[in-house]
């Protein structure tokens, strides 16, 4: 449909809008959220490089879910990550997966998989909200500042987990030497394969 035969519709007025108008909209949102988001960036860990497995982009995500003010998304995918990340460790240390959350974070634990300030930190991304986050049950949190404070807890909850699990150092040359080599990914059996963030 062109931009000329667009018809009016109450339900979706924007419709309306030309690209202009568009960009100009989200330019001065932008623009007036902007000193607000350079905060919330300063005040998001990221770890360095994790894996290149399937939860890397959904982690950088969770910080951009943050930093642009989307707490809800914030806190549900950093519950999912963490969740994920979780399964993963089970997986990559061949341990028969209980099902449940913390039953499996419990577990790791017990085996010596993640130390007690990981398994902290896996309690302090699920809380106590998970389900009300998960599936918007009438109990979950609407006032933005609590809701902006609880996205921050997780996603420095979730640094803590993968700086321990994902540990690395610098080697000879600038290599990337790793904790547990069994969670990265091997390219031509000779190369990590890494998410990289300096950003």
């Amino acid at each position: 449909m062109s931009n000329d035969n667009r018809s009016f519709d109450i339900r979706n007025p924007r419709r309306r809008n030309t690209l202009e108008e568009d960009e100009q909209y989200l330019r001065q949102h932008f623009e007036h959220t902007l000193n607000e988001r350079v905060k919330r960036r300063q005040q998001a860990p990221v770890h360095a490089a994790i894996p290149s497995q399937w939860f890397a982009a959904a982690t950088r995500e969770c910080r951009d879910l943050y930093v642009d003010g989307h707490y809800y998304g914030a806190i549900c995918l950093t519950q999912a990550v963490a969740e994920g990340i979780s399964k993963f460790l089970t997986a990559q240390n061949q341990l028969r997966d209980p099902g449940r959350h913390n039953s499996r974070n419990a577990m790791l634990r017990k085996r010596g998989f993640i130390t007690t300030s990981a398994y902290k930190a896996f309690k302090v991304v699920e809380g106590n909200d998970r389900n009300d986050y998960h599936h918007l049950n009438s109990t979950i949190e609407t006032d933005r500042v609590k809701l902006e404070i609880r996205a921050s807890e997780c996603l420095r909850a979730l640094f803590e987990i993968q700086v321990e699990v994902f540990a690395f150092s610098i080697g000879e040359g600038g290599t990337m030497v790793v904790a547990h080599p069994q969670y990265w990914p091997i390219v031509n059996r000779k190369y990590l394969a890494a998410h990289v963030d300096f950003t």
